[in-house]
């Protein structure tokens, strides 16, 4: 049976190439920061795709972030404890 980290990886790889979609052509990095609250079985993410630090605009979280997160919840309620905060921060150098 394959491990958490080993099922994970290709569910991170939708989420960090949907990242990349959304991010500016003109950016070379770009951050995602994620919190997960759960209430009366209410699930709501918070996603946040700030801008750069030389004043560029956020980007909005496309329908493929959205979809990659649930993923990774849904695989991680398999296991047990599931994520409350997420970040990832990608270069594309």
């Amino acid at each position: 049976m394959a491990t958490l980290i080993e099922m994970q990886a290709p569910i991170d790889r939708e989420i960090v190439n949907a990242i990349l979609s959304a991010m500016p052509e003109s950016s070379d990095s770009i951050q995602m920061i994620v919190e997960r609250e759960e209430e009366a079985g209410a699930e709501n993410l918070t996603i946040v795709l700030p801008g750069s630090e030389d004043g560029r605009e956020g980007v909005a979280a496309t329908e493929n972030i959205h979809i990659g997160l649930y993923k990774l919840t849904d695989l991680q309620k398999e296991y047990g404890e599931v994520w409350r905060r997420l970040c990832y921060k990608i270069a594309n150098k």
